[in-house]
């Protein structure tokens, strides 16, 4: 970050550009930034409310980034530069350590006693014997955690913080001696990883690192020479790096190893040349261990010559961080950093389309992963140690549900022992663009939090669709991100499941929203099996969010709308009354994305067996409908976007009494108790489902 740097020389900047040129000038960068408290901490409690922290960084590399793109089509987003708050990374970081702690440290249900433990601004020791508190110390100090599209170092730095404060807590515990300084060099050293393709963005989270390291340390005087961290966050290019396969470090050097005795002790070499250079700070140690590194490179391009090996092994030996640390490095991380697998592979990657992206180098296994967030999530599993390893991302809702995500469904549940998975819509509130970052180009992000360990076994979990007011004075956002219940989703790659849902993950708020879910799709007839060419229609809104009526064609113009036709009166009614109640706006919500309609999801939709036959309860639903078709005039509402008015209709606000009535008629003819299931349908429509018990 600090030293020279080969485009310098084309930097022609004037004292004044820095430096007051008179008493009364105050248009100098220094000048300027004298006029703001700063601080070293990253984002503390009271440096948050006073203070300017590296966190700003973050913010800063997210606009810089937009900058430099050709237009503004391509800002941000094609190179996944949005920002993660702090409180998304803080939560992330929590679970991923203690999915990977507590197997190891083999007591049942210690995930919440771990998050404590990780927690600032409280002093808890979980109440375990000494030799688990040793244990448990010991274990956090083992794990190695990689971030793969590093950006600005939010992960690794939120990792530094959680560490340092458990490893602190357990050692006062046990009454040890514990340097904080000490501990944060180490952890740098010994624990955290990262690469990004972007030099600015490598440059940026070392000095984040840098900041850190200062801050430890009760005065500057005090605090020994900045590390160097070329070999710690690197430059490089993960999706171009990793086969794409399930593969083991193994495999990535082919036949190496067995040909040649010397190669391991070679590798062994080079990784411990290169932590020795964390420490180098004159310049004459240095150039001794650049040109070692040279050396111990060069000795192992001549082993290649003439072996089976994969390109990635090749790609290590062009490598030169210690030489050029903004070169890219195109293979392998657990090459890169001498591991066979990760213990937490964590991060935020990229949100595109892989097609168009013009990456010549990415492998056809990584690019038949359709969009940049899939590539990362499989590449990640390859990463994570295939014995507990976790995977820990924030990726958009549309990886549980989109069809060109089916493949990595299928390939993480086959490599992974439980995937636990947290939903969050973007209204009203959002998870990205919050304070303390300016909101400024919001990404409104439907998105979901995975959290996946290796393994076998393949269960999954889930959380329905949360949604929170933003509004700081009611905490909700934070009280949100803390809810970890989940459900178990059921297997939806059933004969009996329709095909257009097999092999989703439903988002599923509670148990009894799960029972509706199974009962609704046991065999029966469709929405679609009633829809036919004929003279009778229903309308459906192509977006929604709290009210999605089917609607006559026409009745609350304008409405961008889809529409379904029906061979007779009867059965548009019956479509009218299954697709205006909460249970098919639960369905929705599961199997949706929380906005797009589409006619498929309605046609999908199953019927009741009973409102199918002729009989008392056909007759009751055909009465319904034809009532709450006529309170449509009623139950129109008005909405201004954009300078334009546009209209829809509320029956769950104007007409309760109508809608709950129908609603027990569907719950009680798939055979479910009514009084249970109706506060969580509910409950699953208001800005409160993070509440379901």
């Amino acid at each position: 970050v600090f030293a020279p740097h080969r485009d310098d020389c084309l930097l022609d900047l004037p004292d004044s550009a820095y430096w007051r040129s008179s008493p009364d000038d105050r248009t100098g960068l220094l000048d300027i930034l004298s006029e703001y408290q700063w601080t070293a901490a990253e984002h503390t409690s009271d440096a948050y409310d006073m203070s300017l922290d590296p966190e700003l960084l973050g913010a800063m590399f997210e606009r810089l980034a937009a900058l430099v793109e050709q237009t503004p089509a391509e800002r941000r987003q094609p190179l996944g530069t949005y920002y993660t708050p702090r409180d998304v990374v803080d939560a992330m970081v929590q679970d991923s350590v203690a999915a990977a702690v507590t197997p190891r440290l083999g007591i049942p249900n210690a995930e919440e006693d771990i998050r404590k433990l990780l927690s600032t601004g409280n002093d808890v020791v979980p109440d375990w014997p000494r030799e688990t508190q040793r244990r448990a110390a010991d274990i956090l100090a083992s794990l190695r955690i990689h971030d793969p599209a590093v950006g600005s170092g939010a992960f690794l730095l939120a990792f530094l913080d959680a560490l340092l404060i458990a490893r602190r807590k357990l050692h006062a515990a046990l009454q040890n001696e514990f340097s904080e300084a000490a501990e944060v060099r180490r952890i740098v050293l010994e624990q955290l990883h990262g690469c990004d393709i972007q030099p600015m963005a490598a440059q940026i989270a070392r000095l984040r690192l840098f900041l850190a390291l200062e801050a430890a340390y009760r005065s500057v005087e005090d605090a020994p020479p900045l590390p160097n961290l070329e070999a710690r966050i690197v430059c490089g290019d993960t999706l171009a790096a990793v086969p794409g396969e399930a593969q083991g470090p193994e495999d990535l050097l082919g036949t190496l190893g067995d040909q040649d005795p010397e190669f391991r002790d070679l590798l062994d070499a080079i990784q411990t040349n290169r932590r020795n250079w964390f420490n180098a700070h004159d310049e004459a140690r240095k150039r001794e261990l650049r040109d070692e590194d040279d050396r111990l490179r060069n000795r192992f391009r001549d082993n290649l010559n003439g072996l089976v090996v994969t390109p990635q092994a090749r790609a290590f030996a062009a490598w030169n961080p210690l030489g050029d640390p903004d070169c890219i490095a195109q293979t392998d991380p657990r090459l890169i950093f001498g591991c066979e697998g990760f213990d937490v592979v964590i991060g935020n990657p990229p949100y595109s389309d892989l097609g168009p992206c013009g990456r010549e180098n990415i492998t056809q296994p990584v690019r038949r992963a359709g969009r940049t967030e899939a590539a990362f999530i499989k590449i990640a599993a390859d990463l994570a140690r295939p014995d507990g390893g976790i995977v820990e991302f924030v990726v958009p809702l549309g990886v549980a549900f989109r069809g060109d995500h089916a493949d990595l469904r299928a390939d993480i549940r086959n490599r992974c022992s439980c995937i636990e998975l947290r939903h969050y819509d973007m209204t009203p509130g959002r998870l990205f663009n919050t304070a303390p970052i300016a909101k400024n180009w919001p990404n409104k992000q439907r998105a979901t939090l995975i959290t996946a360990a290796r393994g076998n076994g393949g269960e999954v979990r889930t959380t329905g669709l949360m949604r929170w007011l933003e509004d700081p004075r009611r905490n909700e956002r934070s009280e949100c991100l803390a809810i970890r219940k989940t459900v178990e989703c059921p297997g939806l790659a059933e004969p009996r499941i329709d095909v257009r849902l097999s092999g989703q993950w439903p988002r599923i708020p509670s148990q009894p929203i799960r029972a509706m879910m199974e009962a609704i799709t046991t065999p029966s007839d469709k929405i679609e099996n009633l829809s036919r060419d004929g003279e009778y229609a229903l309308a459906v809104p192509k977006t929604g969010y709290l009210f999605i009526p089917a609607l006559p064609p026409g009745t609350a113009d304008p409405r961008n709308e889809n529409v379904v036709s029906f061979n007779s009166r009867e059965d548009q009614k019956i479509a009218f009354a299954v697709l205006n109640g909460h249970v098919f706006y639960a369905w929705w919500i599961m199997f949706g994305d929380g906005f797009h309609y589409g006619r498929d999801l309605a046609k999908i939709m199953s019927v009741p067996r009973s409102w199918m036959e002729a009989g008392r309860i056909r007759n009751e639903v055909l009465t319904l409908a034809a009532d709450l078709e006529e309170r449509i005039p009623n139950c129109i509402t008005e909405k201004k976007n954009a300078g334009k008015v546009w209209r829809n209709v509320d029956f769950f606000t104007k007409e309760p009494d109508l809608i709950e009535r129908l609603d027990r008629l569907h719950i009680e003819s798939v055979g479910l108790n009514p009084c249970s299931l109706l506060p969580h349908l509910h409950a699953v429509r208001s800005n409160s489902s993070w509440r379901l018990p």
